[in-house]
């Protein structure tokens, strides 16, 4: 989309715009506006957005082969974090100063977001400044990771259930890894269930009392030697029999062993891809408060782009907590960001983490 052909200005002071509409600028432009409001970014005190009148914005999600409540959904949950300085009407787009200054811009069904050019020149005048660390609260369990632990006010609040979103990368893999390792090497009973064992077999074997692998794959038995602390199971089409495999784990710990206790689950998109949404909601909504009631602290992992949405969405619901890892462009090319999407009555910083692989 391109603003071009100045008509004709609402007032004197107003310059005029008619909006030359592509069907695909438009929906590649609401998917990108969608992706900044919903993660509040990118939007800074120089940016506005335009919004589309009702007429004019159903007028444009027709010509865009655009379902309605979609974009215009979204904009009632964004709107609270953007500056609304002017709109669209009737194909005009009217707006006063505002363009005196270069600005880039993306056009979605519903509006137009303006990011002012001059925002990089700003940036690179302010000089940096040192920030301290945040103080940890006291109940955080460690995830390992320390600066995923800055943002956490000191880590996962004890007992807590959280969900990390993330496709399949090295940068999930080494979250999960660095949940694990601190756990065992802090002597905390760990659980870790999971379809497969690359990499952690040495946790099995250094950590016998506190490290114990849950193995959900047919091939048990080839890709994981017989050990105290190993539990397999025939894949996943009996949920019942997780349940029952962690219970009779837990009824078994050490009673010496106090302290919180960690558990990692990483077949969830197994699951979901089995035995869809309702039922593996209904699986964790019993299996959480179980793990809740013997002090474990849960870190779940799904995987955001092999499901629909709607069932990520479904699944995470069921939790207190998400983190979610994504892959954006920046000026060095894709890289991925971890940011805290929620923490149910808990205190995190809003920010958001570039990953860097191990």
């Amino acid at each position: 989309m391109d603003l071009a052909h100045p008509i004709r200005s609402y007032e004197a002071t107003m310059k005029g715009y008619v909006a030359e509409i592509d069907c695909e600028k438009v929906q590649n432009g609401a998917r990108e506006l969608y992706e900044t409001l919903r993660e509040d970014r990118g939007l800074g005190e120089r940016d506005f957005t335009l919004i589309v009148s009702c007429v004019s914005r159903r007028l444009a999600e027709i010509m865009a082969g655009t379902e309605s409540k979609t974009e215009a959904e979204i904009l009632k949950e964004a709107l609270s974090s953007t500056q609304v300085l002017g709109f669209l009407a009737y194909g005009e787009l009217w707006v006063s100063h505002l363009l005196q200054e270069p600005y880039h811009h993306n056009f979605s069904c519903w509006g137009i977001a303006f990011r002012s050019a001059k925002r990089k020149e700003l940036h690179e005048r302010v000089e940096p400044t040192a920030v301290a660390a945040p103080e940890a609260l006291q109940g955080r369990i460690s995830t390992g990771h320390e600066k995923l632990d800055d943002l956490l006010l000191g880590g996962i609040p004890e007992d807590y259930a959280v969900i990390l979103s993330s496709p399949s990368c090295e940068e999930r893999d080494a979250v999960i890894r660095k949940f694990l390792e601190a756990g065992a090497e802090e002597e905390a009973v760990t659980f870790y269930v999971t379809a497969k064992t690359s990499g952690l077999r040495n946790l099995v074997e250094e950590f016998p009392s506190t490290f114990f692998l849950f193995v959900c794959n047919p091939q048990a038995d080839k890709i994981v030697e017989d050990m105290p602390n190993v539990f397999k199971l025939k894949g996943l089409e009996n949920l019942t029999d997780i349940n029952i495999a962690l219970t009779s784990a837990i009824r078994k710990l050490n009673k010496s062993l106090k302290g919180p206790r960690r558990i990692c689950i990483e077949v969830v998109s197994d699951v979901l891809l089995q035995h869809h949404a309702v039922k593996t909601r209904r699986w964790l909504n019993a299996l959480i408060p179980e793990l809740r009631s013997s002090r474990f602290t849960t870190l779940a992992v799904i995987d955001s782009e092999i499901h629909p949405q709607q069932e990520v969405r479904a699944v995470a619901g069921v939790f207190d907590g998400e983190i979610n890892i994504k892959e954006k462009e920046s000026e060095d090319g894709p890289q991925r960001f971890l940011k805290i999407v929620k923490m149910t009555n808990q205190k995190y910083l809003d920010h958001e983490l570039l990953l860097k692989r191990d």
